[in-house]
């Protein structure tokens, strides 16, 4: 996004991979929105049905005419709970530097790992966490997005300069 590269020769050089938070933001809002909006129809729905099909006391408290407003709100407050998320997201962008891969453990929190010292990755075996895990023994695990942006080389790379195939 907006992050200098810098070609990573011999491991002296640094490499940053930032998060594709755009694309993030964007999905997540989509599905924030349609969730949002299903349970508030739904809601009406239920209202409707327990209020044996009567208009009138389905809509005691808000009139037809303000719906658009409140799924213009709902539309609104995805949008802007996705973006914090997505923003927050953002900061588990991974690191090549100086010989160490430093990317986020599973709170969030940056780590360095030598990458000599690198013993396993693989993929995460979890739906909710949709990751690449790279173990270093006494190092401990860090968590790669599969949203970073040239996911494809930095794993390359990560082969190449472990012997990890």
């Amino acid at each position: 996004m907006w992050v200098i590269y810098h070609k990573n020769k011999g491991g002296g050089g640094e490499v940053k991979y930032p998060i594709l938070w755009v694309k993030i933001w964007k999905e997540l809002s989509k599905i924030m929105n349609k969730s949002l909006s299903l349970t508030f129809v739904s809601l009406i729905i239920i209202r409707f049905f327990k209020s044996d099909m009567s208009v009138e006391a389905t809509f005691e408290y808000i009139t037809i005419a303000q719906l658009p407003f409140f799924f213009l709100g709902i539309f609104m407050i995805s949008v802007v709970l996705s973006l914090l998320v997505a923003l927050i997201y953002r900061l588990s962008g991974v690191e090549v530097k100086g010989g160490c891969l430093i990317a986020p453990n599973i709170w969030m929190i940056k780590r360095n790992i030598p990458i000599k010292h690198i013993e396993q990755i693989y993929l995460a075996k979890s739906d909710a966490l949709q990751s690449v895990v790279v173990e270093a023994g006494l190092y401990g695990k860090v968590y790669i997005s599969l949203h970073v942006e040239r996911l494809g080389d930095l794993l390359d790379y990560l082969e190449e300069h472990t012997g990890i195939s």
